[in-house]
Formats: C-alpha cells, sequence, structure tokens
C-alpha cells in the first residue's frame, strides 16, 4: 500500500517495504471500515475471508492472548516490574498487529477490472499483473515448484490458481525480489472470479472454457 511511496525516499529496498508494512498495520488497525474499503471504478471485488475459518482463528487467538497478558503480567511483575512492562506492552503490540491484519483481510479484496488482476492478503505484499499476462486458472495444483508459486490463499479455503504466461516479479515483505509463475488465490466466490478472469483476459479474446480449466 505505502511501499512505493517510502522507496522513493528510503535508500534501502528492504528498510522501505518493513516501514511501508508497519504503517499499513496502524492504519488498517485505526481507521473506520468504510475509509479503508475502497473498489476503484471499473474493477470488481472479490472477498477472501467469508468461507474460511480465518477470522474465527483471530477471534480466539486474540481472546487467549488477552488472558494471557493478564498472567503473565502478575507473575513476572512479581519479579521484575520492568520485565513485565516490557512483555505486556510487546504483547499488546503483537495483538493489535494481529487486529489490524485481520481488519485488512476484509478490506483489501482481490480486484478484477481495468485490465489489471490486484490481489494481496491483508497488507502484506501482494501482486498487479495485467490481465493480458495470465494464461488459465485452475482449481486443482498445477504442479509448479513452491518457488514459482506466490501463495496468497486463506487457510481453510478452497484454493484456485492463476497460471501466468510468462513469470513476473515480486517483492516480499523485506524487499526480496523473485519471479513466480503462478498466484494462489482463495476468492470465497471461487467460480465467478474464474469467469470474471476468462472473460476479461485479452479483451475477452479468448472464451470462458480456453482460460478456465476445469476442476
Amino acid at each position: 500500500m505505502f511501499a512505493h511511496a517510502f522507496e522513493a525516499v528510503v535508500p534501502s529496498r528492504a528498510a522501505a517495504r518493513v516501514a511501508a508494512t508497519e504503517l499499513a498495520m496502524w492504519y488498517h488497525l485505526f481507521l473506520p471500515r468504510h475509509r479503508v474499503t475502497v473498489v476503484p471504478k471499473g474493477r470488481e471485488a472479490f472477498s477472501y475471508h467469508k468461507k474460511s475459518g480465518f477470522l474465527a482463528l483471530v477471534g480466539v487467538v486474540i481472546v487467549l492472548g488477552v488472558i494471557e497478558i493478564v498472567v503473565v503480567h502478575l507473575l513476572v511483575s512479581r519479579f521484575s516490574v520492568v520485565a513485565a512492562v516490557v512483555l505486556t506492552a510487546a504483547s499488546i503490540y503483537g495483538l493489535a498487529w494481529l487486529g489490524s491484519f485481520a481488519r485488512s483481510v476484509v478490506a483489501c479484496p482481490i480486484l478484477v477490472g481495468e485490465g489489471r488482476l490486484t490481489a494481496t492478503w491483508g497488507f502484506l505484499p501482494g501482486v498487479d499483473v495485467s490481465l493480458a499476462s495470465l494464461d488459465r486458472v485452475v482449481f486443482a495444483d498445477p504442479g509448479f515448484e513452491k518457488d514459482d508459486v506466490l501463495n496468497l490463499a486463506t487457510m481453510g479455503a478452497k484454493p484456485c490458481w492463476v497460471v501466468l504466461r510468462e513469470p513476473v516479479e515480486v517483492c516480499g515483505m523485506t524487499g526480496r525480489a523473485r519471479q513466480i509463475r503462478v498466484i494462489k488465490l482463495s476468492p470465497d466466490e471461487a467460480d465467478a472470479f474464474a469467469k470474471s478472469v476468462a472473460r476479461l483476459v485479452e479483451g475477452g479474446s479468448r472464451t470462458s472454457d480456453d482460460a478456465i480449466e476445469n476442476r
């Protein structure tokens, strides 16, 4: 979200990416959801959080985390107040990060349209590619090497794989660049997503059956 702005002023790509991710965390934590979720005109949004157990899992972890913070703080403070405060602060930051990430997963859907496919997993770095660079969408693992796949699928959800015509460079949170040939996604409406991509890819010059491989 903020990566390009930081890269313009910070010499180190790694530092710029880490700073951008940190800023995105606070952005999603405090801004109202209606101010964060913006679907550009001409693009279709596909959520990826409704049919997985990710948000429920995050909720459970946060509740248990709050209990753990109280218990650990009381125990450690008997030996060192400073250590207890440091541990409590670190734990609160961790829960804030997790809660913000959960909000960003809801606020950052997969976007298709205007000649682009944009996909992230929450506020973490993702990919933005031209629809013309897409080859097909499949519902079974196409068998590429792990390093060739950008995994943006949500745990517990049914995945699909977007196969690219040629390798595309992506950068992770630490700024390390690598070439990928497949994007693994888990849109809630996978069939509708695949049909949308098939309809738009190459300006609709290919049929849906050409661009979607059956399960």
